[in-house]
């Protein structure tokens, strides 16, 4: 009788179990797919804001590790947002400038980012929203900086700037001929390899069933 109440009462926690699992992992495979689109759209984003296209051979990370891009982007931004709201000439923002010159390369990027983010809070974004310099030039929080752009995006929008949906931006700048031509020779040159590998391999075996035939 014992043996039987023991029974019941683990049942409903293996299940219990079971569906924390689930559930768990379906939350895991979320995040990455969220984690994957923030990085996508910000990627695309920066590129279309900046007229450029960007490496897609590099991870997003790696782009803005040196704040340059960010620094970028803060400057058309400040352009554009100043053309809108005039007022803003007289404010103590634009008196202090928010571009500080550029300092020792060690501390660069920290400056780089520095300058973006104070035009995030002349925009009116909020601690919440804002990430610190360490999460872009020591990559400690890539989400956070993706989440942060997305926000930017946002805000500017609201206040009237010509800047992309981050949310729906789609790649609009050609990748440079050059680049094309590079790639398409690397392609070519892939499939030759492998054409030539083919090749060798099938002679290399003909070779050993002649010479298994010569053998007594």
């Amino acid at each position: 009788m014992v043996c039987e109440e023991s029974s019941s009462q683990t049942a409903p926690s293996s299940e219990l179990f079971k569906i924390a699992s689930s559930s768990s992992s379906a939350e895991s495979n979320f995040r990455e797919l969220d984690d994957a689109f923030l990085q996508n759209q910000t990627r695309i984003w920066l590129g279309e804001v900046l007229q450029i296209r960007l490496d897609e051979q590099l991870i997003i990370s790696e782009l803005l590790a040196d704040g340059e891009l960010l620094f970028q982007v803060s400057k058309v931004v400040w352009k554009l947002l100043l053309s809108k709201h005039m007022e803003l000439r007289h404010t103590k923002a634009y008196k202090i400038q928010p571009f500080a010159s550029k300092n020792i390369a060690r501390y660069r990027p920290y400056s780089n980012v520095d300058s973006f983010l104070k035009i995030c809070k002349i925009l009116g974004l909020t601690g919440v929203d804002l990430f610190s310099p360490s999460d872009v030039v020591e990559r400690r929080n890539t989400r956070k900086v993706c989440m942060c752009i997305r926000s930017f995006s946002k805000k500017s929008r609201s206040m009237n700037i010509n800047v992309p949906d981050f949310d729906i931006v789609t790649r609009m700048v050609a990748m440079p001929k050059d680049l094309v031509g590079c790639r398409r020779r690397s392609i070519e040159l892939s499939h030759s390899i492998l054409a030539d590998s083919s090749c060798s391999y099938y002679l290399q075996k003909l070779a050993r069933r002649k010479s298994r035939q010569v053998c007594p």
